[in-house]
Formats: structure tokens, sequence, C-alpha cells
């Protein structure tokens, strides 16, 4: 769960789905494959836009199934591209824990694992609407 707060000096507007892409220790991009909503733990609702007044958040959930086969690297940052309704995006690097239920790990057992696939929430105003109702 990622809480994006607006800090700047004014309203921003916030629209569908953040760009992800995970990195490991090495600064390399994990090849997982990104999916927009839906599976069972993001939702699958449409994107709303999101107003943000300053010192407003809104909410990004980025989820995967676990790694059945085990890991074969492990993601350390995470970069996240906001979709803007209007003016410029905004992009923005995080580290990511890197084990437990938390961990955002690429699997061992090729591309066509479920664990290879990252699923991501539309910006919503709660952490609540992030969420699956699964």
């Amino acid at each position: 769960m990622y809480a994006l707060t607006n800090r700047g000096p004014v309203t921003c507007a916030l629209s569908g789905y953040p760009k992800v892409v995970l990195y490991d220790a090495g600064g390399a991009a994990l090849p997982f494959r990104y999916a927009r909503g839906g599976g069972a733990y993001v939702t699958s609702r449409k994107p709303v836009t999101v107003v943000l007044a300053r010192g407003a958040s809104a909410y990004v959930l980025v989820a995967k199934y676990r790694c059945d086969l085990g890991v074969a690297r492990n993601a350390t940052a995470i970069r996240l591209t906001l979709p803007a309704s209007r003016g410029a995006a905004f992009t923005g690097r995080e580290a990511v824990a890197t084990i437990g239920a938390a961990g955002l790990s690429y699997c061992r057992g090729g591309p066509r694992d479920p664990g290879q696939v990252i699923a991501v929430s539309p910006v919503e105003p709660t952490q609540q609407a992030t969420r699956s109702l699964h």
C-alpha cells in the first residue's frame, strides 16, 4: 500500500493507474507482468478522479501472489509514475520490503508463474477502496 500525499502548494487531481516498475538490488528492472486491477487482492472497479487538497492523501495498492517455487530475485525499489488528470505526471522511487508477506519477489518458475504478475490498483481516495471485494 502506498500513500500519495500532496505536499505541494495547490490542489491536484489524479485519475487512473500509476505506471509501476520494480527493481532489484543491482538497479535492474524485474521482468514482471503488470495488470491494472483485479485478482485476489486489488479492486476491479474502474478508476475515479481523486482530488487532493494540500496535505491530503490518496492510495495505491501493489500486490502479487506468493512464489511457490522459490524466489529468483527480490525487488528492493519501486518506481511509481502517477497519472495526473491535468498537468505533469509525477514520478517517485521508494524502497520496498524484501521479505515476508510484503515482499515483491520475482519468482522462479518462468514468466507464466502466477507469482510473476503484479496487480496495481487505480489511485483511490481510501485504503479500503484499493482492495478486492472478494
